[in-house]
């Protein structure tokens, strides 16, 4: 339990940013509480396993590879390291959550590979990775390689995308969704594609992957 609960306002604004999250997962915070460890890989401020304690859930443990030094000080129970590398112990988790961090940022598929293998061997027997967006970097790389206009667009700041840049994004990140489920099943790995719960998504950004242990 952490030594310090933030004030009302505080952590206000924390659950909405939770719920957020855990939405474009399909998931609700009261559903963790059923859960008995959910890694959150890529956790930033924590903000998931904050809104979970507030609410009496202390099944979440927030990974990254560096956190505030507020975070820190906070008492949450947080684990330093990397995806690849992440030295925690075999079928000891029944959740990961991997939101925009991970798998989004691979540039091969062998760096992909290592982090599915990785987390898969973290998973208990019956457990799942939820991932968001539905696609992995090594994917977005190749189709950016086949597609020069991808890439060009990607690289814009958001704030100086034409329409056109929008469209040309919005189609190949939903090809890299279908890749991506291709590249798992290839290798025997079920997967499902499925909506997130967030009503508002961007139609590129409102598919989640449910990965179960392999």
């Amino acid at each position: 339990m952490p030594e310090r609960l933030p004030h009302l306002p505080e952590i206000i604004s924390v659950e909405t940013v939770a719920r957020a999250r855990l939405a474009s997962l399909g998931l609700t915070l009261e559903e963790l509480a059923n859960k008995e460890r959910v890694l959150d890989i890529g956790a930033k401020g924590c903000e998931i396993e904050r809104a979970a304690v507030f609410h009496s859930i202390n099944s979440v443990v927030s990974v990254d590879k560096k956190f505030p030094s507020s975070v820190l000080a906070s008492g949450m129970r947080v684990v330093r390291g990397d995806a690849k590398s992440l030295d925690l112990p075999e079928n000891s988790a029944d959740m990961i959550l991997v939101r925009s961090s991970a798998y989004y940022y691979t540039k091969t598929e062998r760096e992909t590979l290592e982090i599915l293998e990785r987390l898969n061997r973290i998973l208990k027997e019956g457990g799942e990775q939820r991932v968001h967006p539905a696609r992995f970097g090594h994917i977005l790389e190749a189709l950016m390689a086949e597609n020069p206009d991808f890439r060009n667009a990607r690289a814009k700041q958001p704030n100086k995308r034409s329409a056109k840049d929008l469209n040309i994004i919005k189609f190949n990140d939903n090809l890299a969704n279908l890749r991506t489920v291709d590249f798992l099943k290839q290798r025997g790995i079920f997967v499902k594609k499925q909506e997130g719960l967030e009503p508002n998504a961007e139609a590129n950004f409102k598919e989640y992957l449910s990965i179960p242990k392999f």
